[in-house]
């Protein structure tokens, strides 16, 4: 399974979307609700995750995953041609496929520093 791409935080022990970011605290997701998490407190750790993949052979990046289905995006102008993707040569291809259609996933976790109080 394709983990979903975005921030995260770890708040006691679990893994919980950020939904958004501010200077002093993030928002975070949990059991359908949103609620405010202080980003500069110890026990809480933030972090980016990235996933890359390839599709037909070619690099894309992995921009959100529904159920089975990936949101997939690309600076491949070939690609893009070749597959019917939507976007231009300025932001982007863009498309969706399922996730078996992907191959080489990689995912990334980049921490996210803290600020200072």
């Amino acid at each position: 399974m394709i983990r979903e791409p975005g921030t995260y935080a770890l708040v006691d022990g679990r893994e919980l979307r950020v939904t958004a970011r501010a200077r002093d605290e993030v928002w975070v997701e949990e059991d359908g609700e949103r609620r405010p998490v202080n980003r500069n407190d110890d026990a809480v750790q933030l972090y980016d995750v990235v996933v890359s993949a390839r599709w037909h052979g070619e690099p894309v990046d992995v921009s959100g995953v529904r159920g089975r289905m990936v949101g997939i995006r690309t600076n491949s102008s070939q690609l893009a041609e070749r597959e019917g993707l939507a976007g231009d040569q300025y932001g982007g291809w863009h498309g969706e496929t399922s996730a078996d259609q992907l191959t080489d996933v990689e995912e990334q976790v980049r921490p996210v520093p803290r600020r200072n109080p």
